[in-house]
């Protein structure tokens, strides 16, 4: 809407325009309308009506609009539908790498779990005896307990880590997506600004 305030502006500077409260919604509904007007209007009954010259002086110009405007229209279809893609593909990114992590937990606990009942090889029945002990003894169940939680723990903070990594590259692609359709508006709309005045002179002038 900045864009069509700045458009509003320059048209309500011009000496010829008379019409007061003119804004930026009233320039876009004006614009608007002029386009819906010219893709619909009939060419041979404006012909018809004597003003054969002057209507093909503005439909030369409202064509050159309309076609810019469709244009600008299709590219931010487009960059939409390259935004909504690039996030999909973050997703998707991210959902895998949570799954394995999480994967890699699940391993890491299982792993853990079978060393301590069954011991592994020849020293099965001195780790199951060292097991029993750590039981018996409060001092050493709550260290074994301490050292499962920090592996826990690192698990999560790796998990954590990635998924920050993800939601940082995103809004970084979202901010650089932003910036990029912000210029281009801004370009569109100088553009838009030019061929309006460019029309409204060529109409002042066929008066």
């Amino acid at each position: 809407m900045v864009g069509w305030a700045a458009v509003a502006e320059a048209v309500a500077s011009q000496e010829e325009f008379s019409r007061p409260g003119f804004d930026a919604k009233r320039a876009q509904n004006r614009f608007t309308l002029l386009l819906e007007g010219h893709r619909i209007r009939d060419d041979e009954s404006m012909r018809a009506s004597g003003v054969a010259e002057d209507y093909s002086e503005k439909s030369q110009l409202l064509d050159e609009l309309s076609s810019v405007y469709d244009d600008w229209k299709k590219r931010d279809k487009l960059r939409l539908e390259d935004v909504m893609r690039e996030a999909e593909r973050v997703e998707t990114i991210g959902a895998t790498i949570r799954e394995e992590a999480m994967q890699s937990l699940g391993k890491r606990k299982k792993i853990d779990q079978v060393d301590g009942d069954t011991g592994g090889g020849n020293n099965g029945g001195t780790l199951a005896k060292m097991m029993k002990m750590m039981h018996d003894d409060n001092n050493a169940d709550l260290e074994f307990r301490k050292y499962q939680y920090e592996q826990d723990q690192e698990e999560r903070e790796a998990v954590r880590s990635r998924e920050y990594e993800e939601r940082r590259i995103e809004r970084e692609l979202q901010a650089e997506q932003l910036r990029c359709d912000r210029e281009s508006q801004a370009t569109q709309l100088r553009m838009y600004l030019e061929m309006m005045m460019n029309m409204i002179t060529s109409m002042n002038k066929s008066k």
